[in-house]
């Protein structure tokens, strides 16, 4: 029967914290951001060309042909790419988490709470996950979250056209997401240097 150690634990932890998922994550990221800027500029630039023949009249009937070109292009793919990769970020964080839970364990090492930025996420998780980014008053957590979005700029302005469109709603941003990734690994990684986590 094998015997767990605390530098084994760390070196092992580490090795998880730094080669896991969240490099191929980060990579992820960024060239589905890149795709989605190149995808809009190339909207862009065929939308102005065809502009550039159109009358007054006929422009204003292209803007209403095309109004859910830029609803996809500048509203709902940037929300739908943003909110699945910071679930995806959070799973990964849950399993990393959960092994080094279980490698302390047998090392009879008390694992740590979760730090508050940690915390705030697992809030913005259960919102994106349960109400797509809704934020509804009678949620239990309402208060908090909203003042972390609020503070964070991540109230998000929708070309909402239905009117049943929700008071306020999460947009997360590019360089939000890039953050979680970091404040999650950064965090797996000095906990499991503490013999914390």
């Amino acid at each position: 029967m094998s015997t767990y150690n605390s530098d084994h634990i760390i070196e092992s932890t580490k090795e998880l914290a730094l080669y896991s998922g969240w490099g191929i994550l980060k990579e992820y990221m960024s060239d589905m951001e890149d795709y989605l800027h190149e995808t809009t500029e190339a909207f862009e630039s065929d939308i102005n060309e065809q502009k550039k023949t159109l009358t007054p009249e006929q422009l204003n009937q292209f803007h209403i042909d095309h109004v859910w070109d830029y609803v996809y292009y500048y509203d709902e793919f940037p929300y739908i790419l943003r909110n699945s990769f910071f679930l995806s970020a959070y799973a990964l964080f849950e399993v990393d988490r959960g092994m080094i839970r279980r490698m302390l364990r047998k090392a009879k090492q008390k694992p740590s709470e979760l730090s508050p930025p940690i915390d705030n996420y697992s809030k913005l998780r259960n919102c994106i996950a349960h109400t797509n980014g809704s934020l509804k008053e009678n949620d239990r957590d309402y208060k908090t979250l909203v003042e972390n979005v609020k503070k964070k700029g991540l109230i998000k302005e929708r070309f909402i056209i239905s009117t049943d469109a929700p008071e306020l709603e999460i947009g997360l941003t590019q360089k939000f997401c890039e953050e979680v990734v970091e404040t999650m690994q950064n965090f797996i990684l000095a906990a499991c240097e503490a013999s914390l986590l």
